[in-house]
C-alpha cells in the first residue's frame, strides 16, 4: 500500500512539474500582418535564453546575465530567473480559449465593456475595478498584461463557465505594431543583414518581439514580476543595468533585454569583453560601452559551437 501510494505521489508530483504553461492567440492578433513572425521570434528568443543560461561554456552569456542581474548565473536568485525563463520557453501554443493560460489580444482593448463599477472583459472574463483604473491601450502603450478575474458562475451551463481559473490576458496595442522611423519590427530578417556594431541596445528593444516577452514575464508569473520601481523607471538598458538583484529579478524588462541579447548572440553579437590582462584605460572605456549598451560583434561568440564540433570529430 504504501509502495503504491508513493508511485501515485511521484507520478503527481512529475506531472505538475513538467506541465507547460499553453497561450492562446485571438484572431485579432492572428489577423495582424507579421504576427506569426512577430511570434516565432519572441519564442525563439526565449529558447536561446534559456539555451545559454544553461551552457557553461558561454562566458559571453554570462557576462551579459551578470550585467541585467547583477549576480552569477550561480547564485541564489538565478532558480528564480531560471524557471521564469524556462517556463517562457516551454509555452505551447493551444487553439481552447477557455483552458488556456495565457490569451492574446489585440483590438487595443476595445473589447471592454464599461460597467458601474469598473470594467468588463466578456472575451475572457476579465474585470477592472474602477479603482483599478481603465483599460491601458491608449497613447505609446505597447502592451498591458491583465490578471484580475471575474467571479466564475455557480451555473455550469453559463457561457461564462469553464475559465481558467488561473487565466492571464495580454493586449498587445496597436503602437507596438507601428515603427516611428521606418526600421524593422523585427530583428530576424532586415536588422539581421545590417552592420549593427556599436549600436546600442536600446534600439533594438522596440522590435515587438520583445514587448511579447516582456508581457510573458508579467503573465507566466501571475503577475508577480511587474514594472519596477515604477513606469518610468523599468524600462531602457540604464534602467534595467542600475537594479538590485531583489529588483531585477522581479522586474520585466530585465528577462526582454536578456531575451534580446541571447537571440542577437547567433548573430555575432554580444556585449564588450572586458578582459582582466587589458590596461585600466582599455578597461575603462569598455566599461564605459557596456554601460551603453553597445554591440560588439565577435566571430566567437560562444564556445559551446567550438564544443560541439571538437565532439562531432572525436565521434
Amino acid at each position: 500500500m504504501t509502495l503504491i501510494y508513493s508511485r501515485v505521489l511521484i507520478l503527481l508530483l512529475l506531472s505538475i512539474t513538467v506541465h507547460c504553461k499553453t497561450y492562446f492567440v485571438h484572431e485579432s492578433c492572428s489577423a495582424k500582418d507579421g504576427w506569426n513572425k512577430y511570434m516565432n521570434e519572441a519564442l525563439s528568443f526565449a529558447k536561446k535564453s534559456a539555451e545559454r543560461l544553461n551552457s557553461d561554456s558561454d562566458t559571453d552569456f554570462a557576462a551579459v546575465y551578470k550585467r541585467i542581474f547583477q549576480a552569477e548565473k550561480s547564485s541564489p536568485n538565478s532558480k528564480y530567473i531560471r524557471e521564469t525563463v524556462g517556463t517562457i520557453a516551454d509555452l505551447t501554443p493551444t487553439t481552447d480559449l477557455k483552458a488556456s493560460d495565457i490569451r492574446f489580444h489585440c483590438d487595443n482593448d476595445e473589447r471592454w465593456q464599461k460597467k458601474s463599477r469598473g470594467w468588463h472583459d466578456p472575451v475572457h472574463d476579465m474585470i477592472l475595478r474602477a479603482s483599478g483604473g481603465t483599460p491601458s491601450c491608449h497613447g505609446q502603450a505597447k502592451g498591458v498584461t491583465y490578471g484580475a478575474r471575474a467571479i466564475a458562475p455557480t451555473d455550469a451551463s453559463s457561457p461564462r463557465a469553464g475559465q481558467n481559473p488561473a487565466r492571464v490576458v495580454i493586449s498587445i496595442c496597436d503602437s507596438a505594431f507601428k515603427s516611428e522611423d521606418g526600421s524593422p519590427l523585427y530583428f530576424s530578417d532586415d536588422l539581421k543583414q545590417q552592420d549593427l556594431e556599436d549600436s546600442p541596445i536600446d534600439n533594438l528593444a522596440v522590435i515587438l518581439s520583445i514587448t511579447i516577452i516582456h508581457e510573458l514575464a508579467h503573465a507566466v508569473t501571475g503577475l508577480e514580476i511587474r514594472d519596477l520601481p515604477n513606469q518610468a523607471s523599468a524600462y531602457t538598458w540604464d534602467n534595467v543595468i542600475n537594479k538590485a538583484t531583489d529588483v531585477a529579478s522581479k522586474n520585466a524588462e530585465n528577462y526582454a533585454y536578456l531575451a534580446l541579447w541571447a537571440g542577437i548572440a547567433d548573430a555575432g553579437y554580444t556585449l564588450p569583453r572586458v578582459r582582466n590582462d587589458l590596461p585600466d584605460v582599455v578597461k575603462k572605456e569598455l566599461e564605459n560601452d557596456c554601460k551603453e549598451g553597445y554591440l560588439r560583434k565577435y566571430k566567437d561568440i560562444t564556445k559551446r559551437w567550438v564544443s560541439k564540433i571538437e565532439m562531432s570529430f572525436v565521434a
